[in-house]
């Protein structure tokens, strides 16, 4: 029968993702990358076209930026 061969293809299938999140999940707490956790305001390519529209968002964005690099300095005792 073909359905035991699916079933267990399926929970190798549904182990793979889960062993595969719980590694990106240790790769973000590593900062290495950005997956479930991070905060994330939109992806690149919305910020493109959002410069196009409104280009005073690019001093917002950057804005943000210096903020939540001073707060990680501050948490870190860096400065």
């Amino acid at each position: 029968m073909i359905w035991p061969w699916v079933a267990g293809v399926v929970a190798g299938l549904v182990l793979a993702g889960a062993l595969l999140d719980r590694a990106a999940l240790w790769m973000e707490s590593k900062g290495w990358i950005y997956w479930r956790r991070s905060e994330r305001r939109g992806s690149a390519s919305l910020w493109l076209v959002e410069e196009i529209y409104q280009p005073s968002m690019t001093h917002v964005r950057e804005e943000e930026v210096r903020e939540r690099t001073e707060a990680d300095q501050d948490e870190s005792g860096e400065r």
